[in-house]
């Protein structure tokens, strides 16, 4: 995704510090990716979370109207 918006935000050196370590800390490997990630997280887990449950209900769909399609036909041609 194209990152288009910037936001400026002012902290301390010991607040840039903080959380400069608790974004290494957690696998980030940038202070923004960790910054979007705290902002956005909730938001994007719960979007996954939706995502991954339509998928299976859609996969599950699939799969039951091709079972059910085949289950009820009938080959005339072997009768």
């Amino acid at each position: 995704m194209n990152k288009t918006r910037f936001i400026q935000i002012r902290v301390t050196k010991n607040q840039y510090e903080r959380i400069n370590n608790n974004a290494r800390a957690k696998g980030f490997l940038t202070v923004s990716a960790y910054i979007r990630d705290l902002a956005l997280g909730k938001d994007a887990a719960f979007e996954r979370k939706v995502n991954e449950l339509y998928e299976e209900i859609v996969g599950k769909n699939k799969k039951d109207s091709k079972t059910s399609g085949q289950s009820n036909h009938i080959n005339y041609e072997t009768m």
